[in-house]
């Protein structure tokens, strides 16, 4: 088990790379939380189960919200403007135009 419980702080530690700098606290705060509950109900596999899953949960929420942070918002596209012009507009000077 403490083999296992290795194996599950590295994949912690090695996604935390694809969360957004912003959220790192965050995201130490809730995955040290369940690894503290997985370190104390270790000897209960279903208690870890719930647990892990619960972690791989939060752990994907943090990097979905990575992978959206770079998206332009929608109500700034001009009605009738192509999809390419909109994507130009707010890309041409590295900023989202408002």
């Amino acid at each position: 088990m403490d083999e296992f419980l290795q194996q599950i702080k590295n994949w912690v530690v090695t996604s935390r790379d694809r969360v957004i700098p912003v959220n790192h606290q965050n995201y130490d705060l809730c995955t040290d939380d369940h690894i503290k509950l997985l370190e104390r109900f270790k000897n209960k596999p279903d208690n870890v189960s719930i647990i892990y899953s619960t972690l791989q949960d939060a752990v994907y929420r943090y990097q979905s919200e990575a992978e959206l942070a770079h998206v332009p918002p929608l109500f700034f596209k001009i009605p009738n403007e192509s999809w390419g012009s909109y994507l130009d507009r707010c890309y041409a000077s590295n900023h989202i135009p408002f």
